[in-house]
């Protein structure tokens, strides 16, 4: 029998060598890439800034507008590190010419790091980049990013992006050459087309406040959904979103996926976050509900990308922070 410390060494072996293999080398730009974000990311008060440019650059026509743009966000930075207040007097003081430069480079920059993120705008861009990934020996699941609607136009709109998404793409996958490792596992054959939605972006009105409402809501074009990605063989994962909402995701996933219509279809999930103190509990409530249902679901265990915004929302609002507040945990 294998005991703890045994499992906990061969754990963190098996993770040095996935970390080793990896690891880019600095004659490689992504090298550079990863340093960048990481100094970035560093620092709170430059991330929030970046982040807040990012945010605004699509709406920004002209290199004078992102240059001011640029230089009224890195004003902001708090006891900034020593290369922005040399790019902030550039951009206060520096030529015309200069300052077309450098908007035009930061234009570039964060579409280069969008890069490492969008798979592209078509879908043949899309396609391109998925069978980049599995020739590397990289499976992956596609989302549509703007998932946030305020109608029901907006959210039958993109219900029908991901019906096309799901349709095009498993045909042009149909293609591919058979991979043994990425195509099975232990039970069989495995959807090569793999799909996340956020079940916010499938309702204009997806409130907390209102669960069977918003349940109702959700649930009309979900079906769907899953319904078009079934025949196109396909695989579902629901995201999660922010704690405000996790329990009423939890709910929808384990309605729908209790209706006759789909109790025995398997190629389906949900994603946990596991920097939420709650992570076990519902890992325990799904385990159990799943047996109830007979048909097992996967499970995405993910890190959780709203730390800053839940851990702010609570101090200020005087709630309980549902978030661990050091990495190890």
């Amino acid at each position: 029998m294998v005991t703890e410390a045994e499992l906990e060494a061969t754990t963190r072996d098996v993770g040095r060598r996935l970390a080793g293999g990896l690891r880019p080398w600095p004659w490689r730009l992504r090298w550079w890439d990863e340093r960048l974000m990481a100094w970035v990311m560093g620092h709170e008060s430059l991330r929030l800034q970046a982040f807040r440019f990012v945010d605004v650059l699509p709406m920004l026509e002209h290199p004078a507008a992102v240059a001011d743009h640029l230089g009224e966000y890195l004003d902001e930075v708090a006891k900034p590190p020593w290369p922005i207040g040399g790019v902030r007097s550039l951009l206060r003081h520096g030529p015309g010419p200069l300052q077309r430069l450098m908007a035009r480079q930061a234009r570039w920059a964060a579409s280069w790091m969008a890069r490492r993120f969008i798979a592209g705008a078509e879908h043949d861009q899309v396609m391109a980049a998925v069978t980049r990934l599995r020739k590397k020996g990289l499976a992956f699941s596609l989302d549509l990013l703007g998932e946030v609607v305020l109608g029901a136009e907006e959210a039958d709109a993109y219900l029908q992006r991901y019906q096309d998404l799901a349709e095009e793409l498993a045909t042009g996958m149909a293609a591919w050459d058979e991979e043994p490792l990425l195509d099975s596992d232990s039970h069989g054959p495995m959807p090569r087309l793999s799909l996340s939605v956020k079940l916010s972006s499938l309702s204009g009105r997806f409130r907390p406040i209102d669960p069977e409402g918003t349940t109702v809501d959700v649930l009309s074009r979900l079906r769907p959904l899953l319904r078009s990605a079934r025949e196109a063989g396909a695989q579902v994962y629901v995201d999660m979103e922010n704690y405000a909402v996790k329990d009423l995701v939890l709910h929808i996933v384990r309605t729908v996926l209790m209706e006759d219509e789909f109790r025995n279809w398997g190629d389906v999930g949900v994603a946990l976050q596991a920097y939420l103190s709650e992570a076990d509990d519902d890992l325990d409530g799904l385990l159990e509900w799943v047996q109830k249902r007979g048909t097992p679901i996967w499970i995405r265990l993910v890190k959780g990308a709203y730390w800053d915004f839940e851990t702010i929302t609570a101090r200020a609002r005087g709630w309980p922070i549902p978030v661990y507040q050091q990495k190890w945990q």
